[in-house]
């Protein structure tokens, strides 16, 4: 029988305008575990679930990325014995508003952590925020 449990926590509301690059955070609780040899953290836009970034068996896969994030996705396995699985979108487009879902296995024993992000636009006097953001 195969069972699994999961950590979830409220969503993170993060903003940033056209053109920024942001950091998007999770961060998963370590209570005194052992790391996983090989930790796995995968990032999903909600929008169509879409694969933004895939680290597994100690690097980072590029071809389950949608096409539309190449070049644009930062992930560093150094901070991972911390429990940081955040991961920097360079260059946001007005097309990378939305949810983005992290999925972190990295410790033995603990449940699965899901982080959700909630990417808006920045609010800026004048300007519409309401979602989908139109330029």
């Amino acid at each position: 029988m195969f069972s699994f449990s999961l950590s979830a926590s409220d969503p993170v509301r993060i903003e940033a305008d056209v053109g920024e690059d942001v950091l998007l955070p999770c961060i998963v609780e370590r209570r005194d575990a052992v790391r996983l040899p090989n930790p796995t953290v995968n990032w999903q836009w909600s929008g169509r679930c879409e694969v933004v970034n895939s680290y597994y068996n100690g690097k980072n896969h590029p071809e389950h990325q949608c096409g539309r994030y190449n070049g644009r996705t930062e992930f560093s396995s150094q901070g991972l014995s911390d429990g940081n699985a955040s991961l920097l979108l360079k260059n946001v487009t007005p097309g990378d508003f939305g949810n983005y879902t992290c999925h972190a296995s990295l410790y033995e024993n603990t449940p699965q952590t899901l982080q959700t992000v909630l990417l808006m636009p920045k609010k800026t006097p004048g300007r519409s925020t309401t979602f989908p953001y139109q330029p």
